[in-house]
């Protein structure tokens, strides 16, 4: 008993696998007249091809879609809703960045930064750290979780004299110059280290901006720091030398506030979304102006994370 297929003139034609035998009955047919093999499951298949399963699950495990090759439902429903199976929420949020986000890795992390020189000793640098800017020291200075929104503007000066009759004036350099920088970003809380974040982060702006004073010992008299922008790579944001001129600190009316209990005793409060608005204006010393070059700048060989880079 053959399996025949019925053509548009109503005639029986023999089906055929692919080496031209006739298809004895229809439960061979999928199976014979195709060259390709098909699984029920990837249990079937692994038990088949064990080394390309194994290959195919490892690709899967790196991309964080391992459960949906085993069928688990769990991992289809987090998947689909753009979340990976045992995600950390905490974990992710210390990656967020629109660039290349390197964590732990100082030199290769994008994400904007404002910290303290290599070689300070200061707050989260100091041998003896202030308590409430310590969650600076893991982050080496403030990290701007989300990416934050940039303002430089470069400008050169010129003079202009209009003679007597004259269409055009005839104009004079006289200097060039970068204006300050503007940084804004958000900062958010939902957890106690987050929230304790966002204090030291606070802390930190407001300590910058003062004069060091008699309860300083050594440095009693100095200026505030100077400190160092970086974040986008090595070009963009090249560990700016910067001083911090204003800090803008919007406390929402409309938003939660998460309380923690303070290490110096007592609570705060922290609202659940800041907005921080930061200006700064760069600073380069006479011993770096000495090595400023027109083609030493647009070589990219005016950058240095000691000195600081030329913008």
């Amino acid at each position: 008993m053959g399996v025949y297929s019925i053509g548009p003139d109503g005639k029986k034609t023999p089906v055929r696998d692919s080496k031209g035998n006739p298809v004895k009955s229809g439960r061979d047919v999928s199976s014979s007249t195709s060259a390709v093999p098909s699984y029920d499951s990837f249990a079937d298949f692994q038990k088949a091809n064990p080394k390309m399963a194994g290959f195919a699950k490892g690709i899967a495990d790196k991309l964080g879609m391992g459960g949906l090759l085993t069928g688990d439902p769990s991992a289809s429903r987090l998947m689909s809703a753009g979340i990976t199976k045992g995600a950390d929420p905490l974990a992710t949020a210390k990656q967020l960045s629109a660039s290349k986000p390197v964590v732990g890795n100082i030199d290769n992390d994008h994400r904007v930064r404002l910290s303290l020189p290599p070689k300070s000793k200061i707050l989260y640098r100091s041998d003896m750290m202030p308590a409430l800017v310590r969650p600076l020291q893991n982050t080496n200075g403030v990290i701007f979780p989300y990416t934050p929104q940039v303002i430089f503007q470069h400008s050169a000066d010129y003079n202009k004299t209009s003679p007597t009759h004259s269409n055009y004036p005839f104009n004079f350099y006289n200097n060039s110059s970068v204006q300050d920088i503007t940084v804004f970003g958000n900062f958010t809380a939902t957890s106690g280290p987050e929230a304790e974040y966002v204090i030291a982060v606070i802390t930190f702006l407001r300590a910058v901006t003062k004069m060091f004073s008699n309860a300083d010992g050594a440095l009693s008299g100095n200026p505030p720091p100077i400190l160092r922008l970086s974040g986008h790579g090595i070009h963009l944001l090249p560990h700016i030398p910067v001083v911090v001129n204003t800090v803008s600190v919007t406390l929402p009316s409309d938003i939660d506030y998460f309380t923690i209990p303070s290490p110096t005793g007592g609570t705060t409060r922290v609202p659940r979304s800041t907005e921080i608005s930061i200006g700064l204006t760069p600073v380069y010393s006479r011993g770096q102006l000495r090595q400023f070059g027109i083609n030493q700048l647009a070589s990219g060989n005016l950058i240095s994370s000691e000195t600081g880079g030329f913008i």
